[in-house]
């Protein structure tokens, strides 16, 4: 089982870019919208840990 947390793309700076950011499990029907890079990643995290399904985080 593949496991891929992608990094919202950040600003020149470092930081993360402020944006909306999709959180998506292609395991199941589980997905949301963010608007912090950080709350979106840890979404994702914890959704991974609970059950091992692949989710990615993009930014729109």
């Amino acid at each position: 089982m593949s496991r891929s947390h992608r990094r919202p793309e950040n600003e020149s700076n470092g930081e993360a870019a402020p944006g909306y950011y999709h959180v998506v499990c292609h395991d199941c029907r589980v997905e949301s919208l963010e608007t912090d890079a950080d709350e979106a990643r840890d979404a994702a995290t914890r959704h991974d840990e609970k059950t091992g399904h692949d989710v990615t985080v993009g930014r729109l």
